[in-house]
């Protein structure tokens, strides 16, 4: 007995030493001894930082131990995290270990990305993996709450490439979906129109417009590629417009070329018949023979002119087509090039090398 009290006694400062760190071991403040033991790394401070989030947005990122990993490292972490869609790219993914409806820990594993290109990538993927441990936390009802609102200012959504993003969320599971909303809507869309919406996101951002500014720049090389794309998209479809009828006018002037060239060989066979008669005979019938050969041969003199001066218009429209034709392959080789760099862009993000450039889809955290 006394060595039992004695044993329990000299425990007794640990124990309080403990209580006191952990704030009276209530279930919030042992969700912080993870990062009393293992704190954030400076560069995962600093993306915390630079996406504005709220020191309670902050402490919730950390506690999901947030790790910058290499293409690599990362396409283990992530190979088996749902992402939706296998045509996307996945720049950051959340996974949870729950029990029930109580979330235990989590995990977020974000891609490095070092080309400059992609400014601000990494903080606008840190804040979206963020509010998926903030989404998975949040209990059915805030969840029925959110779900109208987010999809209704999903409608507002004009940037082509997520929307594409967010369709194939869609497509794959509705409740995914949701989660999916509530990320990259807080933090890629300016104008929400919804002021319940914008209250919910204080939570998490002192100054949500910092994060959509980050997402905004993180896709410039993109977008540039994408307003290139669509000048020279619409430059082939003016093209084609163009070629088309002018094949059909090549035709018709071939055509036009073959039954003038059938007249003039008539006409060449009829004044050499003119000919040899008007050779075989004498008298009055040389002559008669003889003027309706030169009244023949006048016509067809003017018949040739009026062919070759055809030919050369037909000659002038083939070469305006040929140049026409040019200039086509030429924009649509250009076209093309856009193609190329757009997915050598998408492979310097894609750690799972996954398709993506035939549907335009945008690289986005997952």
């Amino acid at each position: 007995m006394a060595n039992r009290k004695s044993k329990g006694w000299r425990s007794w400062p640990v124990t309080l030493f403990l209580l006191g760190l952990l704030g009276f071991g209530t279930p919030i403040a042992l969700q912080e001894l993870p990062l009393l033991l293992n704190p954030p790394a400076p560069e995962i401070v600093q993306l915390a930082s630079a996406s504005a989030m709220t020191p309670d947005a902050q402490k919730l990122f950390y506690r999901q131990q947030p790790t910058l990993e290499s293409k690599a490292t990362f396409a283990q972490s992530c190979s088996k995290v749902n992402h939706g869609s296998e045509e996307l790219i996945a720049l950051g993914c959340f996974r949870s270990l729950s029990r029930g409806s109580y979330v235990i820990s989590g995990k977020i594993s974000i891609q490095a990305i070092t080309d400059r290109r992609f400014q601000g990538i990494m903080e606008t993927t840190a804040a979206h993996e963020m509010l998926h441990a903030a989404y998975v936390r949040f209990s059915e009802n805030e969840r029925n709450q959110l779900a109208p609102r987010l999809e209704k200012a999903a409608q507002l959504v004009k940037d082509t490439r997520l929307a594409n993003v967010l369709k194939q969320y869609k497509k794959a599971d509705l409740e995914l979906y949701r989660n999916e909303l509530h990320s990259h809507l807080g933090t890629e869309l300016a104008e929400l129109a919804d002021e319940v919406l914008e209250q919910h996101y204080r939570r998490y951002f002192t100054d949500r417009s910092q994060v959509v500014a980050l997402a905004k720049q993180s896709q410039t090389a993109f977008r540039e590629l994408d307003t290139k794309a669509k000048t020279l998209k619409a430059e082939i479809d003016q093209f084609e417009g163009k070629l088309k009828p002018a094949k059909q006018a090549l035709k018709a002037s071939e055509q036009s070329l073959a039954t003038g060239q059938a007249n003039l060989d008539a006409m060449k066979d009829s004044l050499m018949n003119l000919k040899a008669q008007a050779e075989g005979s004498s008298g009055s019938d040389f002559n008669s023979l003889a003027q309706q050969f030169e009244s023949a041969k006048s016509s067809f003199n003017a018949q040739v002119i009026a062919y070759n001066q055809q030919v050369q218009d037909y000659q002038s429209e083939v070469d305006a087509f040929n140049e026409q034709i040019d200039r086509y392959k030429k924009t649509v080789a250009e076209y093309n090039e856009i193609a190329k760099e757009e997915r050598s862009l998408l492979g310097e993000l894609s750690a799972t090398q996954k398709k993506t450039i035939e549907d335009k889809l945008s690289p986005s955290p997952q």
